[in-house]
């Protein structure tokens, strides 16, 4: 992580347009990542719901 930062600084120093897209580039991985996990913690969390449901009914008939 360190690394990771030392390289944006000196970017910024260097290039404050280089920081700046790739910075952007950076937002959008972030997002993506983000609604990557969010599409699949849904998953895992609709099916089980789904599961309790079906069993719940059962249980009443």
């Amino acid at each position: 992580m360190d690394q990771f930062v030392n390289l944006f600084v000196i970017f910024e120093l260097d290039f404050p347009y280089v920081i700046f897209s790739s910075y952007v580039v950076g937002v959008k991985m972030i997002f993506f990542i983000i609604g990557h996990h969010i599409e699949m913690a849904s998953v895992v969390v609709v099916k089980p719901c789904r599961n309790l449901s079906v069993r719940n009914e059962n249980e009443n008939v």
